[in-house]
């Protein structure tokens, strides 16, 4: 038994030293760009490969077998050292990408909003807001309808039984501004065979950006007035429009197009040191009548 850990002792575990020392060096030496690892990578490398060299028999015959072992032991320690060293390092820039991936997420997600807010100003004011100013502006104002009806005359009885009345049933189609002229409540009016309807208007913040609205979309609430900024590093979005010009012989009627693009004038830093270089996420176009985004969708 002895003699057997004795020789793992003089050769296996030297054999091990110097093989991952190798390993380390050659990945390192390999590694390049974004993959680039820490100096201290190769520095553990060596130690581990000069550390098993000094613990073989071949090295022994040179330095007195204590002298070796302590001087092996030392650079040991020191890879193990410079190991951790590495691990840390890795740690911290996986850290890094990882929030970085969760910021981009949520700017792709902010952009979208704005881009869901200028689709339905392109909807109901027939271009595109020139400013977040006036985005913000249109997006409290009531201008989505919302269809109201109680009752219905068609499938009323009273009118199915009674075919002179059936001729007038529209006659009993109100809304809810005549109530007061008939002196009814609605409820009174439902029960004297009446139908009545109305149309309310809300706003798109109401309909889109609402706690209850966000939930169901499984989207983190946000202010409508936290929309024109980046909602890790709070820098504006950047707008940029361009007003087309009409010809002269263009209807009175018809309004000037207007091109639009907004920015995210925030690169993510992956480390203290380093940007990552990459596009900047935005959405839309100076060029064309587009809100694409420069993401994958």
């Amino acid at each position: 038994m002895k003699q057997f850990l004795r020789t793992v002792e003089q050769y296996v575990v030297p054999a091990l030293l110097i093989t991952t020392g190798i390993g380390a060096i050659i990945f390192y030496s390999s590694a390049k760009g974004l993959e680039t690892q820490p100096s201290e990578m190769l520095i553990g490398g060596l130690c581990l490969f000069f550390a098993g060299v000094m613990m073989t028999p071949f090295f022994n015959q040179f330095l007195k077998r204590g002298l070796s072992l302590v001087l092996g032991l030392f650079l040991l320690v020191g890879a193990l050292t410079l190991g951790y060293k590495v691990y840390d390092v890795i740690a911290s820039k996986n850290d890094h990408q990882t929030f970085k991936t969760l910021a981009d997420a949520n700017t792709v997600q902010r952009l979208k909003d704005l881009r869901l807010a200028q689709e339905q100003h392109k909807l109901y004011e027939n271009v595109y807001a020139k400013s977040f100013d006036e985005l913000l502006t249109f997006m409290k104002k009531p201008v989505i309808p919302v269809p109201y009806r109680n009752g219905n005359v068609m499938e009323n009885k009273f009118f199915q039984s009674n075919p002179e009345e059936m001729k007038r049933r529209d006659e009993y189609i109100i809304s809810k501004s005549q109530l007061g002229e008939l002196g009814l409540t609605e409820e009174q009016a439902i029960n004297n065979n009446y139908e009545v309807r109305d149309t309310t208007y809300i706003s798109v913040a109401s309909k889109f950006f609402s706690d209850e609205m966000r939930a169901r979309k499984k989207t983190s609430p946000v202010k409508i007035e936290e929309l024109p900024f980046n909602p890790h590093s709070g820098e504006r979005f950047r707008f940029d429009y361009e007003e087309q010009t009409l010809s002269e012989d263009a209807p009175e009627d018809r309004v000037a197009d207007v091109y639009i693009k907004i920015t995210d004038p925030t690169p993510f830093p992956v480390d203290q040191e380093d940007r990552v270089k990459k596009d900047t996420l935005s959405f839309g176009s100076l060029d064309a009548l587009n809100l694409d985004g420069n993401w994958r969708e």
